[in-house]
């Protein structure tokens, strides 16, 4: 896989890391690992190299952030890019800030989205490999132009200010660095200004110098021939050349030399010509000597010049000739090496040597033919390693050293790194833990290492070479002929896995990774390879195999549904009793769902704080406790949950027992006491449960009674409350119904708290109460019947004195209505007693009023109960009276009902004073007496001047003791500055006061949530005389606020985590449908594919939606300035927008600007031609009406509800449908009133006290 791109990809879900490597593998350049996490990412970085590391943010333990963070740190610059669902901006700055190369969002078009991937990992790789080759390149300029003979400079342009210069530069024009850096060649004086012109118009019209002739001027004065060669370069982005310089002094010097002998030759050449007739004589006569000696140099020359090797003729310890190998392997010019010392060239430490065995030589001492030293580098740095062969001459006539340079550098590093090589092979092959081997081809061993000796038993290696191994080393000989035809098969093996035998007969297991080796002419020598002892691997999976299916049987057999969870909650495996439990296979379970999917909601948040708890302290949470779970089918079981984490893992296992039956059976015996209990609250006789004498029970009949509260009855004896004169026939009583069963009832007194005793009628039995025998009896009080019999002999005493003496008609009548009895006041409405006496009561009475009169009559008859009536009767001269009958029943000897006695009271005046105030009065008396709030009333001050009773219900005190008390004593301390700043801004501000919370302390100190709402009263002068408001108790409902936002946080949060999760799936999916998409051929495959992307495109549309009614009426509805939410921002230019709501503020969701927002996409996408559009409001009643209007095509009839309905319309987004539900939520409606073919019309009523204009 030469060349291609090594990728690192890291995600905690699986099927995306499968997709993407897929995907990137197929367009075959890149070569794909995976990782789960972000750890064990850090991992393989640590034993492998990738190009480019690809890795999503949202992942357990550590993030992508953090994952950037370690990798930065540890490794470097490795290109990384960011691939993740999360699409916030604070993601997306931290990636950058931290280093991070590309940030790739997930999601959309799967194919789209990898072919992007691929480029973002094509652009990492380059950019790095470019900036890895600008970095190679700059360090190779840099050694270049460092180490370089010519002196070489870098200038700016266009001022040519020296930005760089090399040491060869200092070296020839004796400056020093700082006195150069920044300043011009014609500043420091390097060039003249005519000189630096010359350079600067050839550079101008060339765009470049080559080799042109310069005199240049050293620091000292003295005089530099130079040839320039300048080429354009950038430096920093910025313009400058690059100068190389070749200092020709001394061939200039040479040069002048050269012409002053020209003129010399010139002199000279008349006094030649006339030697030359006399010489030309002796020409002929050595022409032929000279060409015989040509022909014998020229030889020589191609022989020498063309030997590799180095040739040189030595006379005085000087070089006198040499070829060019020779200068080639010094690296002096052939100038350099004419007439140099041979001592100059040769490395300090074989100096000494190499002179003193040349002058041995020259005095006839028998030195060496050859030896070897080290010839030094003409740039004192390399030394060439050299071998030798010297001997004496004559050259010229005079004692010469004759000898050849051989380079035996390369051949000594070689022999120096074999021996490093094979120091290396033989501590790697005597220390290595694995067991090296080498056989022929009949098995026998060749070579083994050390650690074969120890893994087989054998004392030495020596035991083991020539050792058969096919015959002696396997515990079954025929795997030798396995292993071989395998071998072939493939020429190589690997983890091959063999049982060899121990010298004690053992068996030891092991993998080898094996191969043949040949022989120099390539011929199969053997098999050579590697072992690895695996005994205690395999004996460890046999174990744990058995282990396994020990626990498997465990497992699946258990009486009760038990599951294995993850460190994440994740169901890892699921037994067939939790399947029948959930209703869900562990196909769908396992590996996918987290087990608290099938937790009852209200029973989540404490799962999970047991899971998250019980990995830091397994004991700090219970192992056993009850929970609800819901099954596929919504049917909810209760269960006892027993759960513990399995060591050294994170995981942890829960067996779970449905108690539904046993739960069941339980509420319904609490229901049936429950239904005991509200019987026995209402019953109107007083009832009382006690066991030995010790009051248990007691219903509030009793207690109200008595005048005393429930716990100060309960736990006493019941003798207190008996009248002592009773005490001994109760005691009796109690003993006869244990003993003997009797339910006799009897007559006592009880002693109320306040006021006279009161007689009752007890019946009791023996019942069970909390587990265990004890009476309850059942008190009727009595003591209105025996008053009333004591009384009835004083009042038949007094009756005829009062009918003779009363102004009120006394009457009596039977039960047919007819007036047996009527007293002489009758004669007042112009009625004689005869002309009453037998008619009907009923004749004299309005005909309207018969009805209510008849029925308390009936009521009075039937029930023996007195009952007052009020009608209308006509005077004997037609006049209406307004009459007020008090009727009772009588009753004869036996109890029954044989007539019915009244008193007929003349109200007709009260009644006129009554109907003038009854208007006013029934309704704020029916107010106060049925409202289920309290209902006060505050002078100036704040002290109360009315309280209606519930302040007993609510706050535990009687109206009474709140009279006259200050408003502020009800609530806590740290409330009341709160509650006066509330009470003041209301009394001095013009406009309503919205609803005020405060906190309130009841009777007994606990704390509850009052809202408060309040008016102001003015007396007629229109001053202020207090405050009058209602007080509704909100505690319940505060409580349950805050338990639905706490509630909504968790479903939040749960449904964040599950919409990425599902993204995620979704992107696999659409993955998956591309491939399959590319590799299907049949139409009918496409057509299903296409459905099933279309289906799964629909549920990625649908989790969006989600994310939106997530945001709806997750934050309280504030004030928010009606201007500052329109749009204006998105209005084009098309468009006019109109406002003229400034000063209006509206209590709403925080999702107001959204609702202008839609109303705007509206306008512009389905207005067609909309140019204009208005926004306005004006009061209706109590209410505000918003106006948004636009002068497009409008709405048609038909449509103007549906445009609010889910999913209606052109586009797919919730549109309208969103505008409604935002609104709604503060109670704010919103209707279509425009005319089709004039424009939209949208009409937004605002409810009283949610909206406030500034004057």
């Amino acid at each position: 896989m030469e060349g291609w791109i090594r990728v690192l990809y890291v995600d905690d879900e699986p099927a995306l890391l499968n997709i993407t490597q897929i995907y990137l593998q197929k367009l075959g350049e890149f070569n794909v690992s995976i990782s789960e996490s972000a750890g064990q990412a850090l991992e393989m970085l640590s034993h492998g190299s990738f190009d480019v590391i690809v890795s999503d943010y949202q992942m357990p333990e550590m993030d992508g952030i953090g994952f950037l963070k370690a990798v930065r740190e540890r490794f470097g610059d490795i290109p990384f890019i960011l691939f993740t669902g999360r699409g916030r901006e604070e993601v997306v700055i931290a990636a950058i800030n931290n280093g991070a190369d590309f940030y790739l969002q997930k999601g959309g078009d799967p194919k789209a989205q990898f072919t992007e991937l691929a480029h973002k990992v094509r652009q990492a790789v380059r950019r790095k490999q470019a900036e890895n080759l600008v970095k190679e390149s700059g360090e190779k300029f840099r050694t270049i132009f460092e180490n370089s003979p010519y002196p070489i400079a870098i200038n700016s342009l266009p001022d040519g200010k020296f930005i760089s210069v090399n040491r060869a530069f200092l070296q020839s024009s004796g400056y020093q660095e700082r006195e150069v850096l920044g300043k011009s060649p014609i500043e420091i004086g390097l060039l003249s200004l005519i000189d630096f012109g010359k350079l600067a118009s050839q550079f101008l019209m060339s765009g470049r110098i080559d080799n042109m002739p310069v005199a240049l001027t050293g620091k000292g004065g003295g005089r530099i021939h130079a040839s320039f060669s300048t080429i354009p370069v950038t430096i920093n982005n910025k313009p400058a050349i690059l100068t190389m310089a070749a200092e020709v002094t001394k061939l200039k010097r040479i040069e002048e030399e050269l012409l002053k002998k020209t003129d010399d030759l010139n002199s000279a050449y008349t006094n030649l010509a006339a030697a030359e007739e006399e010489l030309r004589e002796k020409y002929d006569q050595l022409k032929a000597q000279e060409e015989a000696l040509r022909e014998s140099e020229e030889k020589y020359r191609i022989l020498v010049e063309h030997n590799r090797d180095g040739v040189f003729i030595l006379q005085d310890g000087r070089l006198v000739f040499y070829n060019q190998a020779l200068a080639g392997l010094s690296g002096y010019s052939a100038e350099e090496l004419n007439g140099i010392l041979l001592a100059d060239i040769l490395a300090p430490e074989d100096r000494d040597m190499v002179v003193s065995r040349a002058k041995d030589r020259a005095m006839g001492k028998e030195v060496p033919e050859r030896y070897e030293f080290s010839l030094l580098h003409k740039d004192g740095i390399r030394r060439i390693r050299m071998q030798v062969r010297t001997y004496l001459g004559l050259y010229k006539g005079r004692p010469a050293s004759f000898g050849t340079f051989f380079d035996v550098t390369e051949e000594r590093r070689q022999g120096a790194a074999l021996r490093e090589s094979e120091a290396k092979f033989r501590t790697i092959f005597e220390n290595i833990q694995d067991v090296f081997y080498r056989t022929d081809m009949e098995g026998n061993i060749l070579l083994i290492s050390p650690s074969g000796a120890d893994l087989l038993g054998y004392r030495s290696v020596d035991e083991l070479v020539g050792f058969p191994i096919a015959a002696k080393m396997y515990e079954n000989p025929a795997d030798r002929a396995a292993f071989l035809a395998k071998l072939k098969e493939n020429g190589f093996l690997r983890d091959y896995e063999l049982n060899l035998r121990h010298v004690n007969g053992s068996v030891v297991r092991v993998s080898t990774n094996s191969h043949y080796y040949y022989n120099p002419e390539g011929q199969i020598a053997g098999i050579e390879g590697i072992l690895r002892d695996i005994t205690g691997k395999k004996k460890a999976e046999e174990d744990l195999k058995r282990s396994e299916n020990l626990y498997r049987t465990v497992f699946e057999n258990t009486g009760t549904g038990t599951i294995l969870i993850a460190p994440d909650t994740t169901i890892l495996r699921a037994n067939a009793g939790f399947e029948r439990l959930t209703g869900v296979s562990r196909k769908e379970m396992e590996n996918q769902q987290s087990w608290t999917t099938f937790i009852h909601p209200d029973d989540v948040d404490r799962m999970k704080q047991y899971h998250t708890e019980r990995r830091r302290d397994p004991v700090a949470v219970p192992n056993v406790y009850e929970c609800r779970l819901v099954d596929s089918g919504g049917a909810i079981h209760f269960c006892f949950v027993h759960v513990d984490v399995i060591p050294d893992t994170g995981n942890s296992v829960a067996s779970v027992v449905d108690v539904t039956p046993l739960k069941t059976a339980e509420d319904a015996l609490r229901q049936s006491e429950e239904k005991i209990r509200v019987i026995l609250d209402n019953l109107p006789d007083l009832v009382v449960v006690h066991r030995d004498g010790v009051i248990l029970y007691v219903n509030p009949a009793m207690t109200e009674s008595m005048g005393r509260l429930p716990d100060e009855v309960v736990g006493h004896s019941i003798l207190e409350f008996i009248a002592p004169e009773y005490h001994a026939k109760v005691a009796e009583s109690i003993r006869l119904r244990l003993d003997h069963g009797l339910n006799e009832s009897y007559e006592i007194e009880l002693q109320p708290r306040e006021g006279k005793r009161r007689i009752v009628n007890i019946r009791g039995t023996v019942i069970s109460f909390e587990g265990s025998p004890a009476i309850m009896n059942v008190l009727t009080d009595i003591t209105a019947v025996k008053q009333t019999e004591k009384a009835l002999l004083e009042s038949e005493e007094k009756y005829r004195s009062l009918v003779e003496n009363s102004n009120d008609i006394i009457y009596s009548m039977d039960t047919t209505g007819v007036i047996r009895n009527i007293s002489p006041q009758i004669s007042r409405y112009g009625f004689s007693e005869d002309e009453v006496l037998s008619r009907s009561l009923t004749s004299f009475i309005e005909e309207e009023d018969l009805p209510g009169v008849l029925r308390d009559f009936e009521t009075t008859l039937t029930t023996g109960r007195s009952t007052i009536t009020i009608f209308r009767i006509r005077d004997k001269s037609g006049m209406i009276r307004w009459m007020e009958d008090n009727g009772t029943a009588i009753f004869d000897l036996s109890g029954g009902v044989v007539g019915l006695s009244g008193i007929l009271r003349d109200i007709t005046d009260r009644k006129h004073a009554e109907d003038s105030l009854h208007e006013s009065e029934e309704r704020f008396r029916s107010l106060v007496e049925t409202s289920p709030d309290i209902v006060w009333e505050i002078d100036p001050r704040g002290l109360f001047v009315y309280i209606s009773p519930m302040v007993s219900t609510i706050l535990g005190y009687m109206p009474e003791e709140i009279l006259g008390r200050s408003i502020t004593e009800l609530v806590p301390e740290r409330a009341k500055p709160f509650v006066m700043q509330g009470l003041a801004e209301h009394i001095m501000s013009d406009s309503p006061l919205p609803p005020l919370q405060v906190p309130a302390r009841h009777r007994d100190g606990h704390e509850l949530t009052l809202e408060i709402r309040s008016s102001k009263v003015m007396d007629a002068e229109g001053n202020l005389t207090g405050l009058r408001g209602l007080a509704v108790d909100i505690t319940d409902r505060k409580k349950t606020e805050d338990a639905i936002r706490l509630a909504n946080h968790q479903i939040n949060l749960i449904t964040s985590i599950t919409r990425h999760d599902i993204k995620n799936k979704i992107a696999v999916i659409l993955g998956y449908l591309g491939i399959a998409k590319e590799a299907s051929t049949d139409p009918t495959h496409g057509d299903y594919i296409a459905k099933i992307e279309s289906a799964t495109l629909a549920i990625q549309s649908l989790i969006e939606e989600a994310k939106v009614y997530q945001e709806l009426g997750s934050q309280e509805p504030r004030w928010q300035d009606l201007e500052s939410t329109l749009p204006l921002a998105y209005v084009p230019g098309s468009v006019t927008l109109n406002s003229s709501v400034g000063g209006i503020e509206v209590y709403a969701d925080l999702m107001l600007g959204k609702v202008f927002f839609n109303l705007l996409d509206n306008s512009l996408q389905h207005g067609e031609h909309a140019t204009e559009i208005t926004v306005s409001s004006r009061r209706t009643g109590e209410a505000l009406l918003l106006l948004w209007e636009d002068n497009g095509v409008g709405i048609p009839e038909g449509e103007k509800e549906k445009i609010f309905e889910r999913g209606y319309g052109k586009h797919t987004g919730l549109g309208m449908f969103l505008v409604r539900e935002i609104l709604a939520l503060t109670g704010i409606t919103i209707r279509e009133t425009g005319i089709p073919g004039r424009g939209a019309r949208f009409e937004i009523k605002v409810p009283e006290e949610q909206f406030r204009i500034s004057p």
